[in-house]
């Protein structure tokens, strides 16, 4: 799928941008301050990029929401919050998830309910946060379901088969509005914490739910 930036995603990218020149500033011009509070360099620069985003992002909420909404109406969301409400009531083995056999009976709620923590979080960074701990609880319920059996080493979740059971949390946590969800993270986190891991899990998500409503 080729990405062509919406209307507003220009506007989301900007306001990403004053969060870290307003982080750069505060960080620059009060050190003694900040310094006095304890922490490495690195621990204060993240504290106060969460302070400041969160203060952002509450004070615009309702034009930060609507702005994300405007940026994915191209990509039908009603049309995929209905898909997903009727793949929550399919069972695992359903041919859509197309689930290996061995991870079609393990209970995924953990993963699910950080999914849904998504929901309730206003900061960009903290939903970001739900995800990876979404993702991370899905191997851990792995790894303890397949614990103690003989060829339990050979038996590790790949990304192939961690994605069809990343589409089934995704759907089972029906969240309100994730492809605004999705666009608030890609807009407003800022650029070096989506690097690596969290940028590859993010990726999986936009991959789960276009494949849900291209499906």
């Amino acid at each position: 799928m080729t990405w062509t930036p919406q209307p507003g995603h220009g506007n989301l990218c900007a306001t990403r941008d004053v969060v870290a020149n307003l982080t750069q500033y505060i960080v620059a011009y009060r050190q003694h301050e900040l310094g006095a509070c304890g922490g490495g360099a690195d621990e204060i620069a993240v504290a106060v990029h969460l302070a400041v985003e969160r203060s952002v992002c509450l004070s615009m909420q309702k034009w930060l929401q609507a702005s994300t909404h405007t940026c994915v109406a191209h990509r039908d969301p009603y049309k995929l919050r209905q898909r997903m409400a009727a793949w929550a009531n399919g069972l695992p083995t359903a041919p859509q998830y197309g689930f290996a056999v061995e991870v079609a009976s393990i209970r995924w709620d953990v993963a699910v309910q950080s999914l849904r923590y998504m929901d309730d979080e206003v900061v960009p960074y903290l939903k970001l946060h739900h995800l990876l701990a979404s993702a991370k609880a899905i191997f851990d319920l792995h790894v303890h379901a397949v614990s103690g059996q003989a060829d339990a080493a050979s038996r590790a979740l790949w990304a192939d088969d961690f994605l069809p059971v990343f589409i089934f949390c995704v759907c089972q946590a029906l969240l309100r509005s994730p492809l605004a969800t999705l666009e608030c993270m890609w807009s407003l986190c800022k650029e070096d914490s989506l690097k690596g891991e969290a940028g590859f899990y993010l990726t999986m998500l936009d991959a789960a739910l276009e494949y849900i409503r291209t499906y």
